[in-house]
């Protein structure tokens, strides 16, 4: 569908195209933030490069900057394991899966995909998992992305937490990963904390 609207030429370009025209055409196409259709695993990304106007925020347009050459992770799930961490509440909201209030998915806690034992079935772990709201796991993907695209982790005193990290620094370092950031793993994050470590605003 997507296509219909971009229509790219033989190199994979097409022209800018507005949020509003894309949804003008085909209103399944809707989205928040999230950009479900534009999901770097997904098929539309697969086969282009695509961009997204502004880079952080609301969506206003979005664009195919030709054909992809790089090779696309797999991030598929275990069976096993994906419904015993969609079992769980959400580990941010603590939502209830089976509560009718959202789904609850089941979440790399690697936001970047790069450890190949994760990718792989045989050798994933429980521990490799956490349970996010659809929602919140949407919200976590654009952390991720913008730490990949900046090389600056997430700071949880965005959150008002008085800690950025439990471990390491600003930067991204390869030999540390996600560890620390507290998206990688937000149940840790809070039970590493004192109560005292978060700062309630007023």
């Amino acid at each position: 569908m997507a296509l219909d609207v971009f229509r790219p030429d033989a190199k994979g370009f097409s022209r800018k195209v507005t949020k509003e025209e894309m949804v003008g055409r085909y209103p399944e196409l809707s989205h928040d933030n999230g950009w479900d259709w534009g999901r770097y695993d997904g098929k539309l990304a697969q086969k282009y490069n695509l961009k997204r106007y502004p880079e952080t925020g609301a969506i206003e347009a979005y664009q195919l900057l030709g054909f992809r050459t790089d090779s696309i992770v797999k991030k598929s799930i275990r069976k096993d394991i994906r419904d015993a961490i969609t079992s769980q509440p959400c580990a941010v909201t603590g939502v209830n899966p089976n509560g009718g209030k959202g789904r609850v998915e089941c979440d790399h806690k690697n936001g970047r995909y790069d450890d190949p034992s994760v990718n792989e079935h045989y050798s994933q772990e429980l521990e490799d998992f956490q349970p996010l709201h659809k929602n919140v796991n949407t919200i976590k993907r654009e952390h991720c992305k913008r730490c990949e695209q900046t090389g600056r982790r997430f700071d949880a005193r965005i959150l008002g937490f008085s800690i950025p990290w439990l471990e390491g620094e600003e930067r991204y370092t390869k030999h540390l990963g996600c560890t620390g950031c507290y998206w990688h793993d937000v149940r840790h994050f809070h039970a590493s904390l004192k109560p005292s470590s978060f700062r309630y605003r007023t």
